[in-house]
């Protein structure tokens, strides 16, 4: 799992971005910016390009007037079935349109940019679904390599005795060859866990999530799902009392 400082370093952004979308200075103009005025990041004076801060975190000051942080939004959606992951109308309804108007509007207000999914559900998937501002944070969750581990509750066509589990368990660890499926590329998944709950239901963990993965893991072995719901992503579980289309603010550390 990754540090803690490892996860904070990944949102510190270089100053002069930082200025330039703040319309303090541009990038090119940064240095001479520095130079006369007195700039400094959580009391240390600013004096070269090095300089990175966190716009929510750290405290910033241009000639000992503090600039404003900017706090991104956080929020987890148990998501309902028939709902599709994208601004675009078509066949399905959008995540989107059960968001409360008051987070839309805040993101435009502050500037903070496009409300927007960390990775997706699909529409016949449900449970845990995340949204942010911060395309920083979102990236970092959905890089494999950072080890943010996602958890589903599964339902099985197929019932399995005893025999067909453990081979389905090896498999899942081993990783499966999943060949080309509609938008998905073949690949090979990387190993994951399987445990099962009963002779039909079962808890899938794995940190990563291509197209329709889980879905085409169990259909490679010879099984379809018929109820695919995340429950958890990282550290954050879907609340118990959180009603399909009800929204939650969460904090980012809340994850890791």
């Amino acid at each position: 799992m990754m540090q803690k400082s490892e996860f904070e370093e990944a949102f510190l952004e270089p100053l002069d971005h930082i200025f330039e979308k703040r319309g303090l200075c541009s990038k090119r103009a940064f240095l001479t910016f520095i130079r006369e005025n007195q700039v400094y990041v959580n009391e240390e004076k600013v004096s070269d390009r090095k300089a990175r801060a966190d716009i929510e975190k750290d405290i910033i000051k241009i000639n000992g007037k503090l600039l404003p942080a900017k706090k991104h939004l956080y929020l987890m959606m148990n998501k309902p079935l028939d709902y599709v992951c994208t601004y675009n109308l078509g066949l399905h309804k959008n995540v989107y349109s059960l968001l409360a108007e008051k987070y839309l509007r805040l993101a435009e207000e502050e500037g903070l940019g496009k409300i927007h999914t960390i990775g997706r559900l699909d529409a016949d998937s449900c449970g845990l679904l995340l949204f942010t501002t911060n395309g920083k944070f979102s990236n970092f969750i959905t890089r494999p390599e950072n080890h943010v581990f996602k958890s589903y509750y599964v339902e099985l066509a197929k019932g399995l005795k005893k025999e067909e589990q453990d081979f389905y368990i090896e498999s899942f660890a081993r990783g499966i060859f999943l060949p080309e499926f509609k938008h998905g590329n073949a690949f090979t998944t990387k190993g994951c866990h399987l445990e099962f709950l009963s002779e039909k239901a079962g808890m899938v963990t794995l940190n990563e999530g291509k197209f329709r993965q889980i879905r085409r893991m169990f259909l490679e072995l010879g099984n379809q799902v018929i109820v695919l719901k995340r429950l958890k992503e990282g550290k954050l579980l879907l609340p118990e009392g959180l009603k399909e289309g009800e929204v939650l603010p969460f904090g980012r550390e809340d994850i890791f």
